[in-house]
């Protein structure tokens, strides 16, 4: 059975319906189920593509783990222990990429992150900025968790603990809104929003870390 990898060509053309070795439908992008011929996936590989879910921020989570473990199972490099070198090393390659596109799709942050990238939104290192006043409300409360604490009041850190998550909560679910929308749309107005929204996310799960350190 040939199972040598495809490497014909490195054109980033939508991935074929039919394997072009043997011609069978393929259910996965990246190794055809008829002759276990793989198709390493390009460099910008499409995460929800490869996972055979639809680009949306409301997943089915479920259905992507299955997704994730049925394909995993198809390309796991011990399948292709007895291949040659070059069919071990795509195999491994692939299933890094399978294992980074399930740990991104099924964590909501790092999935409206990717979204934002796809979709042609500033990364974080790009784009720092936050809603307005923001920056006082965080400083204003990590003071006041640090006094509760000084003073070993439990009820005042339990009360702030609530505080901060339900900003923390609000945050997310302006993400979800957003991720949503951007990915039909995609305008600049929402990119930039969606941005500032993930980057306030980040200081208010820093301060639920403050007030809940491990």
């Amino acid at each position: 059975m040939e199972t040598k990898p495809h490497t014909e060509s490195r054109d980033p053309a939508p991935t074929p319906l039919r394997c072009r070795r043997c011609q069978s439908e393929m259910t996965w992008p990246v190794v055809c189920e008829a002759c276990h011929t793989l198709y390493p996936p390009r460099e910008q590989v499409d995460y929800f593509e490869l996972l055979g879910v639809p680009r949306r921020y409301d997943l089915d989570l479920e259905k992507l783990r299955r997704n994730f473990l049925a394909l995993n199972r198809r390309i796991h490099p011990d399948f292709f222990s007895t291949e040659e070198d070059d069919v071990q090393n795509a195999s491994m390659r692939i299933a890094a990429q399978i294992n980074t596109a399930y740990e991104t799709l099924r964590d909501p942050v790092q999935r409206a992150e990717y979204i934002l990238h796809v979709c042609g939104g500033p990364g974080r290192s790009e784009d720092k900025s936050v809603p307005a006043e923001l920056l006082g409300a965080v400083m204003t409360l990590r003071d006041q968790i640090d006094e509760a604490r000084q003073a070993g009041d439990q009820a005042a850190l339990k009360a702030l603990n609530q505080q901060v998550t339900a900003r923390y909560q609000e945050v997310m679910g302006r993400v979800r809104a957003l991720a949503g929308r951007v990915c039909d749309s995609a305008s600049e107005p929402e990119r930039f929003e969606l941005r500032q929204q993930l980057n306030a996310g980040q200081y208010w799960s820093g301060l639920l870390r403050h007030l809940n350190p491990s």
